[in-house]
């Protein structure tokens, strides 16, 4: 009896520490994470928190990656992102965000719930645009982000609706015009985007679509029998971004990588475009969540950029290859005044020039 006992209390002891050890090792497998007394880091070895941060930078723009896994997987460390937005809005100086897509991973009601409330915190404080990525239904995209409630934050529209949107501001001296494209645009919709850009030649454009290129630099062209739309990448480049000379940069999503990919393309008019891909998805699929946020920091001119992808969930940075700092294409200032302003500057000196003939011709009169 007593052999009986001690041989079930051991199966006992031992199923509870299979049970504990399979409790502690599922932690670690969703969080990514080592455990240990000294730090706290992706197991991986890419993050570090005793960085120097960057320095010397005017103003800065903020990226958000396709954000699926967290607001599928992780929704309780999605506010981490919008947090430290607002958090250090005026610290780094962040004059504006871009949400290159992919906000849900199945776009559910659930997860458009979660995403809607955080993206929400920047509205009236953080100028900010979001496009829809592959995984962001058409239908629910536009149903958490419907035109007549968001149609103050936007310059114009194509279809009166938030999938295909421009966006004017300044900083500085320098005029941006943020130009949201849904994927796989139509070619209706590119010839819309050419005239918008053409419509405003002294303003510098940042185009922003979730498909565009690859992490080694190449134009993404798998169409997948056309599941992404008739324009992919190449066609984005070859019948608009490589047309217009203020065209200074393409910001994508959709490919995961591990950092900020930048790399550099040059246009028919001999201009240098910045195309920057950021997808922290696979990341935040194998290590857990992180959170990031890359930062693009502005001289005061707008042509130098320093570059820091920051993981808000565990307030470190990621060891970043993306070349930093390096030069974009600026369009400065150019005054170009409306030809029916021209025309009625004329019309006045014209009457000016009358009156004032009659005015003198009087007085000679009255002079013989």
């Amino acid at each position: 009896m007593n052999s009986s006992r001690k041989h079930l209390l051991r199966i006992l002891s031992l199923a509870l520490t299979l049970m504990l050890c399979f409790s502690f090792g599922t932690t670690v497998f969703a969080t990514g994470e080592t455990y240990s007394s000294d730090k706290n880091e992706y197991e991986s070895g890419m993050l570090i928190k005793d960085k120097e941060p960057a320095r010397d930078y005017a103003y800065s723009f903020a990226l958000i990656g396709d954000t699926q896994i967290m607001t599928s997987l992780y929704s309780d460390k999605l506010s981490c992102i919008y947090d430290w937005i607002l958090e250090n809005k005026d610290e780094k100086k962040i004059k504006y965000v871009f949400g290159l897509g992919d906000i849900t991973d199945n776009s559910t009601t659930r997860e458009w719930h979660v995403a809607k409330k955080e993206i929400d915190k920047l509205r009236g404080v953080v100028p900010n645009m979001h496009i829809r990525g592959n995984h962001d239904k058409p239908e629910d995209f536009l149903l958490a982000f419907p035109y007549k409630e968001y149609a103050d934050q936007i310059s114009g529209s194509y279809n009166n609706t938030m999938q295909y949107t421009y966006h004017k501001f300044k900083v500085g001296k320098i005029k941006y015009l943020a130009l949201n494209i849904d994927l796989g645009p139509s070619d209706d919709v590119i010839a819309w985007a050419n005239g918008v850009i053409e419509d405003h030649p002294d303003h510098n454009v940042i185009i922003v679509t979730h498909i565009y290129k690859k992490p080694d630099g190449s134009l993404y062209d798998n169409k997948k029998l056309g599941q992404y739309g008739t324009n992919l990448g190449p066609e984005i480049w070859d019948k608009l971004v490589k047309n217009h000379e203020n065209i200074v940069m393409v910001l994508a999503g959709h490919v995961d990588t591990n950092n900020i990919k930048v790399h550099q393309r040059e246009g028919v008019h001999g201009n240098t475009v910045t195309e920057i891909l950021v997808d922290p998805q696979g990341v935040d699929l194998k290590y857990g969540p992180g959170g990031f946020v890359a930062m693009l920091y502005f001289s005061e001119d707008g042509k130098k950029v320093q570059t820091e992808y920051i993981s808000t969930v565990h307030k470190a940075y990621v060891l970043n290859e993306s070349p930093s700092p390096f030069e974009v294409n600026v369009i400065e200032g150019k005054s170009y005044v409306p030809l029916y302003i021209i025309g009625a500057a004329l019309v006045v000196a014209i009457v000016l020039v009358l009156v004032f003939r009659k005015k003198i011709f009087r007085k000679r009169e009255n002079n013989i």
